[in-house]
């Protein structure tokens, strides 16, 4: 996962898979949703970012934190 903020555009993107992406949505005005050719989502656009967060300039560091799989439950 990538999340790269454009101060130029004052748009943060949000890259959740390197597949290319075929076709592109709004999800509401300012968000836009990437979908790769199975449909499953690669990617969401938030533009202006300054009018949905406070400090868009923060996204420069992001650190992500994967959780591992739960443990099925006994019986499953």
């Amino acid at each position: 996962m990538k999340i790269i903020y454009d101060a130029d555009r004052d748009a943060i993107r949000i890259l959740l898979s390197d597949a290319p992406i075929e076709k592109t949505s709004s999800a509401c005005p300012g968000a836009l949703l990437d979908f790769d050719y199975r449909g499953h989502l690669v990617g969401v656009e938030i533009a202006p970012a300054s009018e949905f967060l406070p400090d868009p300039q923060q996204l420069k560091t992001v650190a992500v934190r994967v959780l591992p799989d739960a443990a099925p439950a006994e019986g499953e």
